[in-house]
C-alpha cells in the first residue's frame, strides 16, 4: 500500500488563493478553479530556472482546511463531477491525503453515495492500491458504504479490489456493519462477495448462531446462499449450509437448484455434497437442463463423469431437445465428449432442428470433437431440418480443417440445403477463401446455383470478397452466368461500386450485359462512381445511359 502523505496547511505558499480553490471546490465552480490554475501554470511549463522560486510561491493545489480536508475532499463528497479532473490532473495533486479523521477523497465520496465520483476515480487509477486505506475508526470506503446502505457503491467497490474480511476497530466487518444496519440489499452483495472469495468460515458460522442470518434466507433475487456458495465452490460454506439448510431443492435465479449451479460452475466436490445431501440429480431448470447438461455444456469432465456415475440420464433433452452429448460437441469438449460415449450416449440424437452432434461440432469448427465423433461412427451426411449437412455447416463458418476431416470421411461435396446451397457457395458467400480452395481442389462444381441462380462468384462477388472472386475466377468461374434476376457478377460489383469490378473487367465481362430492368453494369457505374478505367468493351454512350436510366425509372 502506497504511504498516504498528510494534509498540507494553507499556511504556506498563497493562502489567500488556497482558500479560494477551497470554496470553489465546495461550491462546484469550475470556472473559479480553471481561472487559478491559469494563472499557476504547472510546473513542467514553467522556465527551468524559475522553478524553485516558482514552486515556493505556486499555488498548494493539497491544501487543508481546518478539518483536514482538500478541494479534492469537497468535490468528492459534494459530487462534483465535473470539477475532478481538472484537480487530478494537475502535477502535484495527491489524492491520496487523508483529512484529520484518516478519510480520504474516496471515504467522503462513498459516505455521501457519489458513484460518479467513485467512478471516475477508478477509471483514472486513483486509490487502486489504498482502496483498504483505514480511517482513524479502522473503517475503509467499503465499512462506509455498507454503513450506509450503498448497494451499487459496495459492488464497485468489491469489483476493484476492496477487501470484505477487513474488520474495523469494532471487530466489525462490512458484512457485520450491513447487516446491524439493516441494510438487506447491501447484505446480500457482502454474502455473495463472501462465498465468491471463500471467505472465512467462522464469520458465517457465528452469524449463523447468533441468528443475524438464516440458511434458507433468499435475496431479493430469491436465491439462497446455499445457491451462492454451490456456484462459487465453497466447499466448507456449503457443508455449513447444508446442516442448517430446510430446503435444498430451493430454486431461484432461472429455477436452478444449488445442485444445478455446482454443475454448471464443474464444482464436483460440491455436486457429490449436495447429492449425499438429498438434491435430486434430475431437477430441471426453466430451460430443462439437467445437472448432467449443465456440465456437459461446460466441458467440466469430472463432474459429468461423478453424474454419470451417480445414475444420470444420459440422454436427458433440454427444450431445444438437445442431449448432453450434443451440447459437450457444440462447444468442442473432447473430454466430456468421449466420456459420454464410454457410457452409451446415443451418437445420432437429434436436437430441434434434426442436427446431430457432430452437425454442432461442424459448425463449431472444433476439429478434434469432430474427428472423434467420426471415428465413432457418427453419419457424416445425415441432413438436418433444413437439409444441412455437417460439411456445409462447416463451409459457411470458413472452418477449412474441418471441411477437410469431413471430406476425408466421405462427405458429399454435392449436397444442397433446402435452398440449394453447396458447401462452396456458402464458403464463397462468407468469402472464406482456404475453405473455397479446399472445395475446388476436391472437385466442388464451380458452376453449380442456388436456388436464386447465384453460382460461388455471383455470391462471393456480392458480397466483396475480392480474393475469393480472383481464385475463382481463376478456377474457370462462369463470368458471364447471371442469377434470377439476369444480373451477372459485374452488376453488383459496380452497383457496390466493390473493389472486384477491375478483376472482373480485366477477364472480360461484358460492361453492357443487362439485368431483367434493363440496367448494364456501364449503368450502374454512370449512376453510382466514376466512370470505370479499363480495356474493356465501353461503346456505351452517356445518351444511352440517359435512355437506360429513364426506362429504369419508368418501372
Amino acid at each position: 500500500m502506497a504511504k498516504l502523505t498528510p494534509g498540507v496547511s494553507p499556511g504556506s505558499g498563497r493562502p489567500d488563493k488556497e482558500a479560494k480553490l477551497i470554496r470553489a471546490a465546495m461550491k462546484g465552480n469550475e470556472q473559479d478553479i480553471n481561472d487559478l490554475f491559469q494563472t499557476e501554470p504547472p510546473l513542467q511549463h514553467r522556465p527551468s530556472l524559475l522553478n524553485t522560486f516558482s514552486q515556493k510561491n505556486a499555488l498548494n493545489v493539497n491544501a487543508t482546511d481546518k478539518m483536514g480536508r482538500t478541494a479534492l475532499h469537497w468535490i468528492a463528497s459534494q459530487g462534483h463531477e465535473h470539477c475532478v479532473d481538472k484537480v487530478i490532473q494537475h502535477i502535484r495533486a495527491n489524492a491520496l491525503i487523508p483529512d484529520k479523521d484518516g478519510r480520504t477523497p474516496l471515504h467522503a465520496a462513498v459516505i455521501n453515495g457519489r458513484m460518479s465520483i467513485i467512478k471516475k476515480f477508478f477509471a483514472r487509477g486513483i486509490f487502486r492500491d489504498n482502496i483498504n486505506h483505514p480511517d482513524h475508526r479502522g473503517r475503509t470506503a467499503l465499512h462506509w458504504a455498507a454503513l450506509g446502505g450503498h448497494e451499487q457503491i459496495s459492488q464497485v467497490l468489491i469489483q476493484n479490489g476492496s477487501d470484505i474480511e477487513i474488520e474495523c476497530n469494532d471487530k466489525g466487518t462490512a458484512l457485520h456493519v450491513a447487516i446491524d444496519g439493516g441494510h438487506e440489499p447491501t447484505r446480500w452483495v457482502l454474502l455473495r462477495a463472501w462465498a465468491k472469495i471463500k471467505g472465512d468460515i467462522g464469520v458465517i458460522q457465528k452469524l449463523l448462531a447468533d441468528g443475524k442470518i438464516q440458511a434458507d434466507a433468499e435475496d431479493g433475487g430469491e436465491r439462497t446462499l446455499l445457491s451462492y456458495a454451490a456456484e462459487a465452490g465453497h466447499t466448507h460454506l456449503v457443508e455449513l449450509l447444508l446442516a442448517r439448510a430446510q430446503d435444498v431443492e430451493a430454486k431461484a435465479e432461472y429455477d436452478r437448484t444449488a445442485l444445478l449451479w455446482a454443475a454448471a460452475g464443474g464444482c464436483e466436490t460440491i455436486v457429490e455434497l449436495l447429492l449425499d445431501g438429498g438434491a435430486v440429480i434430475e431437477a430441471k431448470n426453466g430451460d430443462k437442463r439437467t445437472a448432467l447438461l449443465a456440465a456437459a455444456e461446460g466441458g467440466h469432465d469430472a463432474t459429468v463423469k461423478l453424474l454419470l456415475e451417480r445414475g444420470a440420464d444420459i440422454e436427458a433433452k433440454e427444450m431445444d431437445y438437445k442431449t448432453a452429448l450434443i451440447l459437450a460437441a457444440q462447444g468442442g469438449h473432447d473430454t466430456a465428449v468421449k466420456l459420454l460415449l464410454e457410457k452409451g450416449a446415443d451418437i445420432q440424437a437429434e436436437g430441434r432442428y434434426d442436427q446431430t452432434a457432430l452437425s454442432y461440432a461442424a459448425a463449431g469448427g472444433h476439429d478434434a470433437t469432430v474427428s472423434l465423433l467420426l471415428k465413432s461412427g457418427a453419419a457424416v451426411n445425415l441432413k438436418g431440418i433444413y437439409s444441412q449437412t455437417p460439411l456445409l455447416t462447416a463451409a459457411e463458418g470458413g472452418h477449412k480443417a474441418t471441411v477437410e476431416l469431413l471430406l476425408e470421411s466421405g462427405a458429399d461435396i454435392k449436397a444442397k440445403d433446402m435452398n440449394s446451397e453447396t458447401a462452396l457457395t456458402l464458403a464463397a458467400a462468407g468469402g472464406h477463401e482456404a475453405t473455397v480452395k479446399v472445395l475446388l481442389t476436391e472437385g466442388a462444381d464451380v458452376k453449380a446455383k442456388n436456388r436464386n441462380k447465384q453460382t460461388a462468384l455471383l455470391v462471393a462477388d456480392k458480397g466483396g470478397h475480392e480474393a475469393t472472386v480472383k481464385l475463382l475466377l481463376e478456377r474457370d468461374a462462369d463470368i458471364k452466368a447471371k442469377d434470377i434476376n439476369n444480373k451477372t457478377a459485374l452488376l453488383p460489383a459496380t452497383e457496390g461500386g466493390d473493389k472486384t469490378t477491375d478483376k472482373l473487367l480485366e477477364t472480360g465481362a461484358y460492361i453492357k450485359a443487362e439485368d431483367r430492368y434493363d440496367r448494364t453494369a456501364r449503368l450502374y457505374e454512370t449512376t453510382v462512381q466514376p466512370p470505370l478505367e479499363s480495356g474493356a468493351s465501353m461503346q456505351a454512350e452517356g445518351q444511352e445511359a440517359a435512355v437506360k436510366l429513364s426506362r429504369s425509372c419508368s418501372m
